[in-house]
């Protein structure tokens, strides 16, 4: 009778059980013409900020490990990206520090030996600071970490300038933000162009697409370094070929990393109508340029000094709500990084409405 039980029950637990996934060592780990390019995806990534970017030891607590520590992002997988239960766990006392952290690497964003292949650990809808849910497909991973980190609608009632410093505002990587249309500080009675998602796999599409002959072109371009431009034989150069399925003419503006992808309008009002990006940059120059005469540069106290750097104003600054809303969706737009690919239409209308709120004369006629 014992037989029998014992036999039950290992029958029982062999259908509850899933069996471990089949790995093929190889197709990773082969000399000859391996399933994954592990060691081109390497050399690729050694190029990246991922890789390089030095973040790891600083970011060994608190929020900040489960995107800057490879360690810290597995934990915030496995809790089911739920940020708020990650942050509960990092806020506890004695404060979690991971023992030597790591930097992101391969087995941050894969688990091969779990799942016998290289797929993503996850792919699962990111819910952002604001509520809005980003779904970029193969991206959702990317956003999981490249999102603003506040929610500027609760944070602006209670603003004074004590709260102010050389990082306050949206977290450095507010990508995921600003393709979603979303993020910034909409000013009341302005109408904000909700976005569509038009490519695939959102960030991978782009930022991993592979250039023509990408191995004799740079591994520095595209791939697991995600950069979208690079030097290559002494030339700035950019990868278009994710570009071309929407806009099959686009050309490199000559000499600069940027994409001659024309405005629809002289939007930073210089006489002149230029690649959006220029014209997300010229806007960008009326707030801060080296120059000195931006509108943070001219406050009293100013918030940036004459040669562009953060000028530490004191706590009592007598700033108002346009200030800190202006300085919010100014950084917001900076921080991206993408000068407009990312979202122009969205990011021209935070930078007008900025610009219009710190001086009422600021002509507002072309604002998307």
């Amino acid at each position: 009778m014992k037989k029998v039980l014992v036999f039950a029950l290992v029958i029982a637990c062999s259908m509850v059980v899933p069996a471990a996934p089949t790995i093929d060592c190889m197709g990773c780990h082969g000399s000859t013409a391996p399933k994954y390019p592990i060691l081109g995806a390497k050399l690729g990534y050694e190029a990246s900020v991922h890789s390089i970017g030095g973040n790891a030891r600083y970011s060994n607590a608190g929020g900040c490990q489960r995107c800057h520590t490879n360690e810290g992002f597995i934990e915030y997988v496995i809790m089911g990206m739920d940020p708020v239960a990650y942050n509960d766990y990092a806020s506890r006392t004695p404060v979690p520090f991971i023992n030597y952290p790591s930097q992101p690497g391969c087995f941050t964003c894969h688990d091969p030996h779990s799942t016998g292949d290289m797929s993503l650990r996850t792919v699962k809808p990111v819910t952002l600071v604001d509520g809005t849910i980003y779904d970029g497909g193969k991206g959702n991973l990317c956003a999981s970490c490249h999102q603003s980190r506040t929610n500027i609608a609760k944070v602006m009632p209670t603003m004074t300038a004590k709260s102010l410093n050389a990082n306050w505002g949206a977290h450095h990587g507010p990508q995921a933000d600003v393709i979603a249309g979303t993020g910034g500080y909409q000013f009341a009675g302005k109408k904000y162009t909700a976005h569509t998602m038009m490519v695939n796999d959102s960030c991978v599409t782009c930022h991993m697409g592979q250039p023509d002959g990408r191995y004799g072109f740079s591994p520095k371009v595209g791939g697991h370094s995600f950069n979208m431009a690079g030097n290559v034989h002494e030339a700035e150069v950019i990868n278009m070929n994710a570009c071309l399925s929407c806009h099959p003419d686009v050309k490199q503006v000559v000499g600069t990393p940027l994409y001659a992808i024309k405005g629809k309008s002289d939007y930073d009002q210089n006489g002149k109508i230029e690649p959006i990006q220029q014209e997300v940059q010229g806007l960008l120059n009326k707030f801060v340029n080296k120059a000195g005469n931006g509108y943070f540069q001219k406050l009293k106290p100013p918030m940036y000094t004459t040669g562009g750097k953060w000028a530490g104003p004191p706590a009592d600054a007598p700033y108002k709500l346009e200030h800190f809303a202006a300085l919010y969706n100014y950084k917001l737009v900076l921080e991206d990084k993408s000068l407009g690919v990312h979202n122009a239409i969205y990011e021209i209308e935070l930078l007008y409405d900025s610009l219009q709120a710190l001086d009422p004369k600021f002509n507002v006629s072309v604002r998307p």
